[in-house]
């Protein structure tokens, strides 16, 4: 499968994801609208597209995300201009979207209205936070998922 990456930047907390779908013979693209400085680009090398505004050039980013060809798009937060863009366009062109947050699965606050509108358009959403388990979520597109990372196969003694 083909997937797009949209994100401000190639965080290191995706490494390992995008290691694991190239590992498994997946494609993988990613669009960017700046570099940090602490990126690795062994894997692959991201397409920085600048910003303006918290928005890339809009022209070529249609024209990137297009050409992809991608089977699903994983956009990073949904609270900037540039993760709304991708969002609108990637469910304009009838791909499967999946959004990356770090909102607690778990919190008091009951239900996320962003993660909420997002299940009107059938759109999953997966975090890395658990949050703390006394509480309860309705936002049932809301999926945890702990990070990737590489096992260094020591044995723990879980407690």
């Amino acid at each position: 499968m083909k997937f797009l990456f949209t994100a401000p930047r190639f965080h290191t907390n995706l490494y390992y994801p995008i290691k694991s779908l190239l590992d498994h013979g997946h494609q993988v693209q990613f669009l960017a609208l700046y570099q940090g400085r602490s990126e690795a680009h062994d894997l692959i090398k991201p397409t920085i597209l600048g910003s303006w505004y918290e928005l890339p050039p809009i022209f070529l980013f249609i024209k990137l995300f297009i050409r992809s060809r991608s089977d699903i798009v994983v956009v990073k937060d949904i609270v900037t201009r540039y993760s709304l863009l991708a969002l609108f366009l990637g469910w304009l062109l009838r791909k499967k979207l999946i959004v990356l947050t770090q909102i607690p699965k778990f919190r008091s606050k009951k239900q996320s209205w962003s993660i909420k509108m997002l299940d009107l358009f059938g759109v999953q959403a997966i975090t890395p936070v658990l949050g703390d388990r006394k509480f309860t979520n309705s936002n049932r597109n809301l999926l945890y998922v702990p990070f990737v990372v590489l096992s260094n196969n020591k044995t723990y003694t879980q407690y």
